[in-house]
């Protein structure tokens, strides 16, 4: 008989909370809350959690499921090179940051996984000797989510990041963006969906026993599922074994390239997060941005909303925020006052424009789209006309989004009203009812297996 064993770890405030479950040696599964905890329990934030392994099999499934704002955009990703071959071993070890998990796949490669102090996933790779082939190919699952390769020399401005970014896989929610908040009587709710973004696979470092490092990047193929691995083939032919390869998978919530302004230019998310936002009012609107050098009054933004139509020529203006001077050196969200009125059955989609009299002392952060994702024109002043008409392709996918409210209520929202002030609710899949204030950490839910 195997005995279970359940390991609850909840580390506050600088480690992600981290729960693991192992049976015996067959089972192991950790979960790794990467995001901090909401503050008020009626927010529907993004909580992005990674999932390895499955606590519902009697075997360890050798996966990674990432999940954004509950399981509405995921991404699982198979541990195997091989996917029709078992895992040799796996263990898992208690750590002052929660578990690590120990696989190997076969003699030529291992992996470990564990949560960084920062709160994201260190993901490990270990080739033992010189591999067959440049990349490490993963077959990969992809719901709601749009990822985006991190490339710099295709930007239309300059632009510049950490040294994670080139090379790196940004994730974006497919569907949603904004804040929305919910009333009805004396209930709120409220959905922060921000610019949409789930996380972000950092570009891999490869570093081989000697101490010698080089820069890898990781891109995905959509429509065979794959997510690649690549590292330098001169790298690896001189390198001394083992060599170790980390694509870390971080939890930032905005764009990881900050752009220089080309003044008054005006862009537009087309292909961003666009939703069906209606009915409701917009309250305003947020840019991420900082002044670099002395704050000057003549640094400001300015974010537009628009009704989003078949084409550029159909696309409408419906409001524009004030001009909001930038005044913080360093980098987070601009509050930009804005109204407006939106309709149900319509999408909304954001713009930004921004303006410095010194050149490249205002920065706005991004992360690049595909081409044609992003529209722009260039004027020389705040005015921007009332269509698209003329409008060209562009990849700099700003971080900005709209704020509004609404008081559409539908039965799913009020079920999960009574859930968050407490209603017991029993569980489905486990012997474990919810009580009033209560923050669970772990509970173990139906997931679909591989």
């Amino acid at each position: 008989m195997n005995y279970l064993l359940v390991i609850l770890l909840i580390i506050i405030p600088l480690f992600p909370t981290v729960t693991s479950r192992a049976t015996g040696s067959h089972s192991v599964c950790a979960v790794y809350h990467l995001d901090r905890p909401d503050a008020s329990p009626a927010i529907k934030s993004r909580r992005l959690t990674a999932r390895v392994g499955d606590s519902l099999s009697p075997r360890f499934i050798p996966q990674i499921k990432l999940s954004a704002w509950g399981d509405e955009c995921t991404l699982v990703i198979d541990l195997r090179q091989d996917t029709a071959a078992p895992i040799v071993s796996v263990d898992l070890e208690s750590t002052p940051n929660g578990p690590r998990i120990d696989l190997r796949e076969n003699e030529r490669i291992r992996q470990r996984l564990y949560a960084l102090e920062n709160g994201s996933l260190e993901w490990m790779l270990v080739l033992e000797r010189k591999p067959d082939d440049t990349s490490l190919v993963f077959s990969c699952r992809i719901n709601n989510l749009k990822l985006y390769y991190q490339d710099s020399t295709t930007a239309g401005t300059a632009c510049r990041g950490p040294d994670w970014a080139q090379g790196s896989l940004a994730a974006y929610h497919a569907l949603r963006r904004h804040n929305r908040t919910i009333i009805r009587g004396d209930d709120t709710l409220r959905e922060q969906y921000r610019t949409g973004k789930a996380f972000h696979v950092h570009r891999p470092v490869a570093t081989d026993s000697r101490g010698r490092q080089a820069f890898g990047h990781i891109a995905c193929e959509p429509d065979s599922s794959l997510l690649i691995v690549t590292v330098p083939h001169d790298f690896l032919t001189s390198a001394q074994y083992p060599v170790t390869i980390d694509p870390v998978i971080g939890n930032e919530l905005v764009g990881a390239w900050d752009l220089t302004i080309t003044p008054y230019r005006h862009l537009v998310l087309w292909d961003i997060g666009a939703v069906q936002t209606g009915p409701g009012t917009i309250t305003g609107a947020r840019v991420y941005a900082a002044v670099f050098g002395p704050p000057d009054e003549n640094n400001r933004v300015r974010v537009h909303a628009y009704e989003k139509g078949a084409d550029l020529d159909h696309t409408i203006r419906i409001s524009s925020s004030t001009v909001t001077p930038v005044n913080n050196t360093t980098g987070q969200w601009v509050a930009c006052p804005m109204g407006g009125t939106l309709e149900g059955g319509k999408t909304y989609i954001a713009s930004v424009q921004a303006c410095d009299e010194i050149p490249n002392s205002l920065r706005i952060w991004t992360d690049l789209a595909p081409w044609g994702a992003v529209k722009y024109h260039n004027h020389d002043s705040w005015e921007v006309p009332d269509s698209l008409t003329g409008y060209y392709n562009i990849n700099e996918g700003m971080s900005v989004y709209i704020e509004y409210q609404t008081a559409e209520i539908t039965e799913s929202l009020i079920r999960r009203r009574n859930l968050f002030i407490g209603c017991r609710e029993r569980d489905s899949d486990a012997n474990h009812t919810k009580q009033p204030g209560e923050v669970v950490s772990w509970c173990p839910v139906k997931e679909e297996k591989p």
